[in-house]
């Protein structure tokens, strides 16, 4: 027996065509409303021109590709195959507005399988690597994209794996150094501060105590590198400083003589290091500086 369809049930040319501009159209919503979000974050982002009187573009690695990703008062060189920002940059300020509570999060400017989340982190014994900031988040905490942008700071695409005694020790001497220079001689309280991280293919460091079953291990940061760039509100002059901070066994002790004086992060100068040495280890391309 065959069943037909009655005529009043079928539907008809208009009513297809009705359909498929209904779904064309919120196709074009969702785009425009992803625009509309990239462009809002582009607004707030990272600004080259932040210290009065010259202009810093984000630098590029060499031989990396990323995605550049933007946040309120921070713009991000992200690896989505190593799921680690190679680069940042912030514009950042010593008068900071009151700080949301932490929430580490996903970022839906990549893919979620693109990003080291929390099962990554186990922490104590089992995992001795803690959650680093590229951005610390303490210092985009400014205006009113404040909240907002040390919000985004706990994303995981901001995240990257630090050994807890690197983390404690010789990543706080350098961070403290720069909150120091940034509160002390900073003009204004301002600067662009950059954080990079350097893997070398040669001396492969992993992570194998992730806490994940039957996932592959993950390679973690030989070294990272941070730089401040700011106007001396004493001379008016630019003054860049930058540092290169090993992370291997030979940091991976709290006891470290040769990164801190009295254990709380008082002494850096033996970590500064030339900009040109920076480029050329880590092959960071600091076009259009000066």
């Amino acid at each position: 027996e065959v069943v037909r369809t009655s005529p009043r049930h079928r539907p008809t040319r208009p009513m297809l065509s009705v359909v498929a501009a209904t779904v064309r159209c919120g196709v074009a919503r969702a785009r425009h409303a992803a625009r509309s979000a990239d462009s809002a974050r582009r607004a707030y982002a990272y600004s080259p021109t932040f210290v009065s009187g010259v202009s810093l573009p984000l630098p590029t690695v060499s031989n990396v590709d990323t995605k550049l990703i933007h946040h309120p008062h921070f713009s991000l060189r992200f690896d989505t195959r190593r799921r680690i920002a190679m680069v940042a940059a912030a514009n950042v300020k010593s008068h900071q507005r009151s700080l949301p509570s932490r929430d580490y999060d996903f970022d839906d400017s990549v893919e979620e399988y693109e990003q080291y989340d929390n099962v990554w982190y186990a922490g104590g014994d089992a995992d001795p690597f803690d959650k680093g900031h590229m951005v610390r988040r303490m210092t985009v905490g400014w205006g009113r994209q404040g909240r907002a942008a040390a919000r985004a700071s706990d994303l995981w695409t901001n995240i990257a794996p630090h050994h807890s005694r690197f983390h404690n020790d010789e990543w706080r001497t350098v961070e403290g150094a720069i909150l120091r220079l940034l509160k002390s001689r900073a003009h204004g309280g301002k600067a662009s501060v950059f954080t990079g991280a350097y893997f070398d293919d040669a001396k492969k460091i992993f992570d194998d105590k992730h806490g994940v079953r039957n996932s592959p291990k993950r390679q973690v940061p030989n070294a990272y590198w941070k730089a401040i760039v700011y106007k001396d509100k004493h001379t008016n002059a630019t003054r860049d400083v930058y540092f290169w901070v090993p992370h291997d066994a030979s940091t991976w002790d709290y006891d470290n003589e040769d990164a801190t004086v009295d254990g709380h992060g008082n002494v850096a100068s033996n970590m500064k290091e030339e900009r040109d040495v920076i480029a050329t280890r880590a092959g960071v391309q600091f076009d259009g500086w000066p």
